[in-house]
């Protein structure tokens, strides 16, 4: 009888929207769904998992904002769980994973090294804080490569030997002009969105002693997001308050040329590219764009957001897309993870759907499964 009166106290307190003390129910503590302050920054998938960077609000002027790791199991796409998580010391901003390890970017606390092998339970095993101000990350082999966007250190592109992952070391230095926003390493090449600077190409075969080898003029715009492919590269760019996909012949290093652009009626950041499509990230949503005509990039599809999108992601092996959308409804702001068919690229369609509630950080999210 004692159990049964627990168990529907609980339901109604769930209910109410409040939490038990682990001293009012013999069954422990209660985390209760409550709306999360936290925004997702960047996305990576691989496998059967998406892996999101989290990070709260600043709490006051001059602080600072907790950010981490979270793990999304999207094996079932219709219904993404969380599976593990793990705090990142400062602002966390890019996250790329690589085997059994998710390389982070955060920012003036430089490169943490997650060991992943375990979804329920990422453990940080190095961090290496000599990188300025590190906002972007690329991994090849037992190389990373990270952007510093440190105005005092200009040493922007960083090389970083991780072959012992407990141990990374800085071996190589490179500068390049312009504020350095993204980098993508292909080969022995480091391509660098270097914001006024445009595309920048840096010879990375000397890991010691990056060379800047070629770029392109972009002196009315600003490159945010660079990914290649093949001898082109796709740059996502911002025209003025606008945005936009530049395609570049990049086949010879030195001289890079501008061979097709597409203008966009709102900020673009994050691009992807796979065979004749690329994926562009607006403000506002998901632009889906054929660049079989690398002169001529047309615009096919496109997944809107209510209110703007913060991250994306792409699988074209399994024709996922994932992005990290803020939506509204009765009670304000709602972060959301959503997942999207894009086997039909000119009409996404959203499968499935995470809400961030909850602390993140102290595990306070309810799953799904007993959610419904």
């Amino acid at each position: 009888m004692r159990k049964h009166a627990v168990l529907t106290l609980v339901i109604l307190v769930i209910i109410a929207g409040c939490a038990i003390s682990p001293q009012d129910t013999e069954l422990g503590r209660v985390d209760v769904p409550h709306r999360s302050k936290a925004m997702y920054v960047d996305l990576y998938t691989e496998g059967d998992y998406v892996y999101t960077l989290l990070k709260e609000p600043v709490p006051a002027p001059g602080g600072t904002s907790r950010s981490g790791l979270e793990i999304v199991d999207i094996s079932y796409p219709k219904a993404p769980r969380k599976t593990g998580e793990v705090q990142m010391p400062g602002e966390a901003r890019s996250v790329y994973v690589s085997g059994n390890y998710a390389y982070v970017a955060c920012r003036r606390s430089g490169l943490q090294i997650v060991d992943i092998s375990d979804e329920s339970s990422p453990i940080i095993v190095a961090n290496l804080d000599a990188l300025g101000s590190a906002v972007d990350i690329h991994v090849s082999g037992d190389y990373a490569y990270a952007i510093n966007q440190d105005r005092v250190n200009d040493m922007h592109l960083k090389v970083i030997d991780i072959s012992d992952r407990r141990s990374p070391v800085v071996v190589g230095n490179a500068y390049t002009p312009g504020t350095p926003y993204g980098v993508y390493v292909l080969g022995d090449y480091a391509y660098v969105a270097a914001n006024h600077s445009g595309l920048q190409i840096i010879d990375v075969s000397d890991k010691a002693n990056p060379v800047n080898v070629g770029g392109n003029d972009a002196s009315q715009e600003r490159a945010r997001d660079v990914y290649v492919s093949g001898d082109y590269a796709c740059v996502a760019q911002a025209f003025g308050i606008i945005g936009g996909l530049k395609v570049i012949d990049i086949s010879d290093k030195a001289k890079p040329v501008d061979v097709g652009v597409l203008h966009a009626l709102e900020a673009t950041s994050v691009v992807y590219a796979s065979g004749n499509y690329a994926y562009l990230m607006g403000d506002q949503g998901m632009q889906v764009i054929d660049i079989s005509d690398k002169a001529k990039p047309m615009f096919i599809g496109r997944s809107e957001c209510p209110l703007r999108v913060t991250a994306m992601a792409i699988d074209e092996s399994k024709a996922l897309a994932f992005l990290a959308c803020i939506e509204m409804d009765e009670s304000g702001e709602v972060q959301c993870l959503q997942v999207l068919d894009i086997s039909d690229k000119a009409s996404p369609v959203v499968v499935g759907n995470m809400e961030l509630i909850g602390d993140w950080l102290r595990q306070q999210q309810v799953s799904l499964e007993l959610a419904r």
